[in-house]
């Protein structure tokens, strides 16, 4: 995996399908940015737009994941 690898956000408040789905995406060939939280998944995106997002619709929170994909 290179740093010039597409980057993928993972946005998921469990820890157990964040590790899976980081496991998944790495084995790929992609770079993973795991967040808990939507606020720290926009922050990050802001400075370093992913290629694509794999979000949980249903996070706790200020702001859910249907929010963040708005």
């Amino acid at each position: 995996m290179t740093d010039s690898a597409a980057l993928v956000d993972v946005v998921e408040d469990d820890v157990g399908v964040q590790r899976a789905v980081r496991k998944l995406v790495e084995r790929l060939g992609y770079r993973v940015r795991l967040h808990a939280r939507a606020e720290d998944a926009l922050a990050a995106m802001h400075l370093e737009r992913p290629t694509v997002a794999i979000v949980d619709v249903s996070l706790a929170g200020p702001m859910d994941g249907v929010a963040l994909t708005r």
